[in-house]
């Protein structure tokens, strides 16, 4: 009985031969750093050594591409249509990153989505139109190979789309504040007098920005706060100290007033539209599918994720629990006013607690910060350093820590850090964001303000 075939005969051959391909491309790689690390050391200059290396690491992949990945033999054309290819790349690796950096993405995932789409269209590209003499190349026989190369690459770009790029409004209206838990703490008159104070506290931070000078501090009934600049560890660092009359005044906010999935926009516009006076970026929520979102008293997702979770109460304290041990309104019930998902937890009792290997996943060691501590009940730091820049290396968690623990900051949380890091004070962004390898604020979610 003949055997009938449910998937093309020649599937498995293709997929070695993709194979075949990747192992041509590592072993490339391989060679393109260590001869430039040679050339470097043998006094070479940056620019020579990166053309010589990768003139003579491409020679070598066509060679293997050749006559081993695809078995052609095809001549002299064949190389400079390879190399037009190696040019096209080049240019077009440069303009994808700046097209999904200016979209928000981060720019670690958007180099690995470029890295991803150009090697599926290499291949495509070596096998279709550059290396086809003397192999059979009927149409019929290589439909399967080229469909299934095309489902992957758009298979690959819809999910980092779909997770770090595409948008999903939850909540459009998400203004809401729960201030019943104020009740037992404040005395009637702060409580009943709120619209007031804000109102008072709007117009004169109105006032206060208008006439910005360079002043340093800004004071009213309902808090006063200092900036101040440090350098630390090769590194800019700004403090904001921030005194409260109550934690009410500590407040957060969702880009576009509306919680979803890869809703943003700049920490300095979210600020404006909420006449924030202080604000820093939060913990970039709305890339992640689980971790309690707890925002001015009102659960929005209530999805543990198994991590340390930043709780700050109604009564101007903070602490770090595990969202295995409380629901997210069990936390509201005990009076968690604000609760953000990011971490790791910096200092816990005035002890620092993190070591030198601790870091955010797969994160560089120094990075652009954001960190938020509390000294006292309703004394509050803001902290963000710059990074990634000639004048500022960044910090790691361990020395964001320790410089925390200086200031006499008992409870600090690490929030998102990166390209996404950023402190507006008074009308004006303070440090020098970095998103896609320039000066500019990136887009985020939420912002913690004042």
């Amino acid at each position: 009985m003949k055997r009938i075939a449910l998937i093309p005969k020649d599937s498995f051959l293709i997929y070695r031969e993709i194979l075949k391909f990747s192992a041509s491309s590592f072993v490339s790689f391989i060679i393109d750093y260590c001869l430039f690390c040679l050339l470097s050391a043998l006094g070479s200059s940056l620019v020579v050594a990166n053309v010589a290396a990768r003139i003579f690491s491409g020679t070598i992949n066509y060679t293997i591409n050749k006559r081993k990945v695809f078995k052609s033999r095809s001549g002299a054309a064949s190389a400079l249509k390879y190399a037009l290819l190696a040019v096209f790349i080049l240019v077009c690796n440069t303009l994808i990153l700046e097209v999904l950096t200016g979209m928000n993405m981060p720019f670690y995932t958007a180099k690995i989505l470029t890295e991803i789409v150009l090697f599926i269209f290499s291949y495509l590209v070596q096998r279709s139109l550059i290396f086809t003499k003397g192999r059979d190349y009927s149409m019929k026989k290589n439909l399967w190979p080229v469909i299934s190369a095309v489902l992957l690459m758009a298979f690959t770009t819809y999910i980092t789309m779909d997770t770090f790029v595409i948008s999903k409004s939850y909540n459009t209206n998400a203004t809401e504040m729960n201030t019943a838990m104020f009740a037992d703490i404040e005395s009637p008159s702060v409580t009943s007098d709120e619209s007031a104070d804000d109102t008072s506290a709007s117009s004169e931070v109105s006032e206060s920005a208008a006439e910005y000078t360079g002043e340093n501090t800004v004071s009213t009934d309902d808090y006063t706060i200092t900036l101040s600049d440090y350098y630390q560890n090769d590194t800019k660092i700004y403090v904001a100290d921030v005194t409260l009359s109550s934690a009410r005044y500590l407040k957060t906010a969702f880009a576009d007033d509306t919680y979803g999935k890869n809703v943003t926009a700049t920490t300095s516009s979210i600020a404006e539209d909420n006449d924030a006076i202080l604000a820093i970026n939060g913990d970039y929520y709305g890339v992640q599918e689980s971790g309690y979102v707890i925002r001015n008293g009102v659960v929005y997702r209530n999805t543990a994720s198994g991590s340390d979770v930043l709780c700050i109460y109604a009564d101007g304290t903070m602490e770090v629990v595990n969202d295995a041990d409380y629901t997210a309104e069990e936390l509201v019930s005990m009076g968690v006013w604000q609760a953000f998902t990011f971490g790791p937890a910096l200092i816990e009792d005035s002890e620092v607690a993190v070591d030198t290997n601790t870091e955010v996943d797969k994160a560089k060691t120094s990075n652009p910060r954001t960190a938020i501590g509390v000294i006292d009940a309703n004394h509050f730091v803001f902290v963000v350093s710059d990074g990634r820049t000639s004048e500022s290396e960044g910090l790691s968690l361990y020395e964001l820590a320790t410089f925390m623990k200086d200031l006499g900051v008992t409870t600090a949380y690490n929030l998102d850090g990166g390209g996404s890091s950023t402190m507006y004070f008074n009308g004006y962004v303070i440090n020098n964001p970095t998103s896609g390898g320039s000066i500019k604020e990136r887009s985020v979610s939420d912002i913690v303000y004042i």
